[in-house]
């Protein structure tokens, strides 16, 4: 099965085909306006992979939380080529996204810390372990975050912080 996954939550791009989920082309970009980018980021995608449009058998898009004109606009040219190609489109979480390539490669078994710059002094975050989430996600300070999230059941783990909110309120 080869899916059309695209995430549009944060000022960076990201569109990427796998085929059986095997990576077959990822392309990503830091854009000032999703609208002005992201279909040629899908035709990019779609010649890197070396397929058609027609060859895709499914959309995944980003649900947020995130930027809510770039969540917008994901969502809409998601549905638009869901509708056009007449195949299914599935929502997934964006920090859910990020979360689950946190623990790959060098550290399988450490949790991942997914925190997102929300604007307005705020952020949103979740934590992951693996691709399964720990909790719900929030929405709070960055000074609120170790309160919002418990990492108490989790003493001594080893914990990766990913997202560009953790790299804005380092």
């Amino acid at each position: 099965m080869k899916v059309l996954a695209l995430d549009t939550a944060t000022l960076e791009a990201s569109v990427a085909i796998c085929d059986d989920l095997k990576p077959l082309a990822q392309v990503h970009r830091k854009v000032t306006t999703h609208s002005d980018h992201l279909l040629a980021l899908v035709d990019d995608t779609l010649r890197a992979a070396s397929l058609d449009i027609g060859a895709i058998d499914a959309v995944v898009c980003g649900a947020g939380p995130g930027s809510f004109t770039g969540v917008r606009i994901g969502l809409a040219t998601a549905k638009g080529l869901c509708f056009a190609l007449g195949k299914p489109l599935v929502m997934a979480s964006s920090l859910g996204a990020l979360g689950s390539l946190g623990g790959r490669g060098r550290h399988p078994d450490a949790l991942t810390l997914v925190v997102v710059d929300a604007r307005r002094d705020e952020v949103f975050a979740g934590l992951f372990q693996g691709a399964k989430p720990v909790g719900e996600e929030v929405v709070c300070a960055p000074e609120d975050l170790l309160q919002a999230i418990d990492l108490t059941a989790y003493q001594g783990a080893e914990l990766l912080l990913i997202g560009c909110g953790a790299l804005r309120y380092e």
